[in-house]
């Protein structure tokens, strides 16, 4: 299943350093709308945030760990 359109998607590959700021920023955005219990909102924000997942897991290289 998408969340993400086509065109936010491309620019988030595009802008991969822009993908750890975006995730979190719509994982916060997923716990509120849990908090107000909406449901319908909280799915929305957190489809997203697994397809940003996602993407940084396919087109972002691993940082060397020390």
């Amino acid at each position: 299943m998408k969340y993400m359109c086509k065109k936010h998607r491309n620019w988030l590959v595009e802008h991969p350093t822009e993908l750890l700021p975006s995730f979190r920023k719509t994982r916060m955005a997923g716990r509120a709308a849990m908090a107000r219990l909406s449901w319908d909102h909280a799915v929305l924000y957190y489809g997203n945030a697994l397809e940003m997942s996602e993407i940084c897991l396919l087109y972002t290289s691993p940082s060397p760990r020390d």
